[in-house]
């Protein structure tokens, strides 16, 4: 369980960090940080983009639709980023058997 809270913190305080930073002080980022970054947790909405409903669309619950599905890419993106972190400190734990031997819980 605590490898399972551990896999969860890091995607959640990078999305943190970078609403703060854009949205809450209003600093000023390059534009290849703003590119990579959109590489980086932007994926989601390539996905869901053929799904979401143009700003234009006569629909009355388009903006409902539009940002269910802006919330889905953000759990996406939580679970598959979370999902890597534990896939990697799972593979390391198993690895190192010796950190098990030389932390007296053998």
């Amino acid at each position: 369980m605590k490898s399972v809270g551990i896999a969860l913190v890091p995607p959640i305080l990078l999305g943190l960090s970078a609403w703060l930073i854009v949205d809450v002080f209003g600093l000023e980022i390059p534009e290849w940080v703003v590119t990579v970054l959109g590489y980086l947790f932007g994926w989601p909405l390539l996905l869901l983009n053929p799904f979401i409903p143009a700003s234009d669309s006569p629909n009355p619950s388009a903006p409902f639709i539009r940002n269910g599905l802006y919330l889905v890419a953000i759990i996406i993106d939580l679970i598959a980023y979370s999902l890597l972190i534990y896939g990697v400190l799972y593979w390391r734990e198993k690895r190192n058997p010796s950190h098990k031997l030389n932390s007296g819980m053998a």
